[in-house]
């Protein structure tokens, strides 16, 4: 049965079916639908689905990765019926006939909630559905709902309806200052530097942005030893090659050495700093990484410096690794929030590796 406003705008009688509708288009000559299911081979495919689809359940909801248009279906393993997954874009072009037939399914059942979307045209009124449905998704599944089945779905197609949000970082703090001192000697990016740098810069999610300025510092503490190894080398061969090699023995001791060898000392306390704020403020995520850091040796040290390196590692393996053996980022529900306002602090120990400040 379509709705009541349907009937109204098109001028059928109220409780008419999708059989009156297709008749009404067979027998004027009209498009309502706006280019959908205009040849009579769709309409017969579409009243077959429509029949068949009495046992589904129907909901529109946002896309929230980078919108794509498709027509998907997902057979979960046990169950008789697959779920139904229609992504749209601008649907400019001819859309499959399953897919014709979902969107379909969602406008007669007011699944879109189109308020304006109706306009006078040739013969009569017309539904400008495809520029009101851009970046949503239909998705129909069998119905009982069964909310793990939704929720594997949504993740999948990164949809609004997983129970998730895409957080979004700050601007990078560069982009934000007039005024940037590049120190001396000046360093000039190699290729790879400016890679990293430029991909670290653009990357909207917090974890994301937080490891790819980690990998501007894995680049920078094994250029460190080597210059170090190269310099001393002439000196003291086997001493220079044994200072290598702990330096070596683990990624701690490789950021502790950038630390010194740069002088990040109070990028590193200021980071320290704004970590213990996260603690008093009892943030999840920060506690479980705390309670981690504590079995390191380096998180006794005097030094808070080198204390700080220790969270901030620990920070790192939280996001590059989903085992259980340690913490999981997206085990925590405020870990973005606590990473947000790291952040700042990051990428200032960032940016003192590559010899840059911003007074």
């Amino acid at each position: 049965m379509l709705t009541e406003r349907f009937c109204e705008e098109l001028g059928l009688s109220a409780g008419s079916s999708s059989a009156d509708l297709f008749l009404l288009i067979e027998q004027s000559g009209r498009d309502p639908l706006d280019g959908l299911l205009v040849t009579e081979e769709a309409r017969e495919a579409a009243l077959a689905f429509l029949r068949n689809i009495s046992g589904y359940g129907v909901r529109v909801v946002k896309q929230l990765a980078l919108t794509q248009q498709k027509y998907c279906k997902v057979q979960i393993d046990g169950e008789t019926s697959p779920v139904l997954v229609a992504l749209m874009k601008d649907c400019a072009e001819d859309l499959p006939t399953e897919m014709e037939n979902l969107i379909l399914l969602a406008i007669l059942q007011d699944k879109f909630n189109f308020g304006s979307a109706w306009r006078d045209g040739p013969g009569g009124r017309v539904l400008k559905w495809r520029g009101e449905t851009e970046g949503l998704a239909i998705v129909a599944e069998p119905l009982p709902h069964k909310r793990e089945v939704a929720r594997t779905v949504a993740a999948l197609f990164s949809l609004e309806d997983a129970g998730f949000q895409l957080p979004v970082a700050p601007p990078s703090i560069a982009q934000s200052s007039s005024n940037i001192n590049i120190g001396s000697p000046a360093r000039h990016f190699s290729e790879v530097q400016g890679r990293l740098v430029f991909e670290a810069a653009s990357v909207t999610h917090p974890k994301w942005r937080f490891l790819s300025l980690y990998r501007i510092l894995e680049n920078a503490y094994l250029r460190s030893i080597k210059e170090a190894l190269l310099e001393e080398f002439d000196k003291d061969a086997n001493k220079a090659v044994e200072d290598a090699r702990k330096k070596l023995t683990s990624e701690i001791n490789q950021l502790v050495n950038l630390m010194k060898s740069q002088k990040l000392d109070s990028q590193f306390i200021a980071f320290n700093d704004e970590f213990e704020k996260q603690l008093l403020q009892r943030n999840r995520y920060v506690t479980a990484l705390d309670k981690t850091a504590e079995l390191e040796s380096g998180f006794g040290n005097r030094d808070v410096a080198v204390k700080a390196v220790v969270r901030f590692y620990k920070m790192r393996c939280s996001i590059a690794h989903a085992g259980t053996s340690s913490v999981i980022y997206e085990q925590l529900p405020d870990a973005n929030a606590a990473v947000i306002d790291l952040l700042p602090a990051v990428e200032a120990i960032v940016h003192g590796s590559l010899n840059i400040s911003l007074p």
